[in-house]
Order: C-alpha cells, then sequence, then structure tokens
C-alpha cells in the first residue's frame, strides 16, 4: 500500500519472480482513472523494451498495455526482483484509493518460455490519495508454490506492495 497527497506522483516498479527463459510477456495493468493519473513509463530493463512496448490508448480510463517479445528469440532469464520497468502516476481527486493489479482487457495475461505459454501470477498492490500524508509501504510475503512467473509492482521505495489477484493460466489447448 502506498499513501500520497492529492496532485503527488508516485512511481511504481513493475518486477519479476522466476523470470526464467522467458521470450514473451503481455499483461494490462489497471487502475481506477478516478484516484490515478498515468504520467509515463520508463527504466525499461528487458531488450528492446521502450516506450513503443506499451499501449497507451485507454490510459484515460484506467488500462496501460504492455507486449514485449526477446528479440533475439532465445529467452531472457532476470534475478528475483529485478526491475523490468516502471509506470509513473499522479494521484488525482480530493480523496480515495485505487488498486494497481493486472487485467485481462485489452490485452490478456500471458508469459511464454520457448514461445509456449507457462503460468502467471500477477501481485496487485493499492495506491491512495490522502491529503497532507507521507508515503508509506506495507510489504508483504512472496507466494509459495508457483513455478511460473511471477511479475508484481512495489511501490516507489522498492517494498512490494499488494496480495496475488490472479491463479496461473493454464495453457490454450487445456482452457474450456
Amino acid at each position: 500500500n502506498a499513501l500520497a497527497p492529492s496532485g503527488g506522483e508516485i512511481t511504481v516498479p513493475v518486477k519479476v519472480r522466476g523470470f526464467n527463459m522467458v521470450t514473451s510477456v503481455q499483461f494490462t495493468l489497471q487502475w481506477n482513472s478516478d484516484v490515478l493519473q498515468h504520467v509515463n513509463t520508463g527504466g525499461y530493463n528487458l531488450p528492446a523494451l521502450n516506450s513503443g512496448s506499451f499501449g497507451t490508448a485507454y490510459v484515460s480510463g484506467g488500462k496501460l498495455s504492455l507486449s514485449w517479445d526477446d528479440p533475439d528469440q532465445v529467452g531472457k532469464t532476470l534475478a528475483d526482483g529485478t526491475t523490468i520497468f516502471a509506470v509513473q502516476f499522479k494521484f488525482i481527486g480530493a480523496a480515495g484509493s485505487s488498486t494497481v493489479g493486472f487485467s485481462d482487457s485489452p490485452t490478456p495475461r500471458e508469459v511464454t518460455v520457448d514461445f509456449t505459454e507457462v503460468g502467471f501470477v500477477g501481485l496487485a498492490g493499492t495506491l491512495s490519495v490522502d491529503a497532507g500524508s507521507p508515503p508509506w509501504v506495507s510489504p508483504i510475503g512472496p507466494v509459495r508454490g508457483f513455478t511460473g512467473v511471477q511479475l508484481f509492482q512495489t511501490s516507489g521505495s522498492g517494498k512490494q506492495i499488494g496480495e496475488p489477484d490472479h491463479q496461473p493460466r493454464a495453457p490454450p489447448w487445456k482452457r474450456s
């Protein structure tokens, strides 16, 4: 959880866990657009990941899409806790809170290894507007017993925020 005054900005890193030989990743970040306003993305830490990797057509409605493919097509491995990019938000409105989490619309959650879909666990967090209060963070522990990729947001201080919000997706051929 992170708290900031109205009009203040916060940079939210998106970090990974279990990012081994990943060849592609895509998802939508979603938030309450009455509370948070998307400012920009930055801090790109994957080959060929840049501002063009993001779909911004729906940011006014609280949705930012990401689509990344390994340009070498061999898979990238990153240490747990590595930031792959960051999103900057501006707190708007007098007071309120917004979950920032992963969604399947418009871009569905998907991670591939050797271009074969594997599990995806996204951890959401809550950002709140409160006039005059300093930012604060409440970390949680890691998700255990999962063998896919975990992507999670953290507050600007680098500590993890949120709770698990999505179970790993079955490969397309196993979905009903």
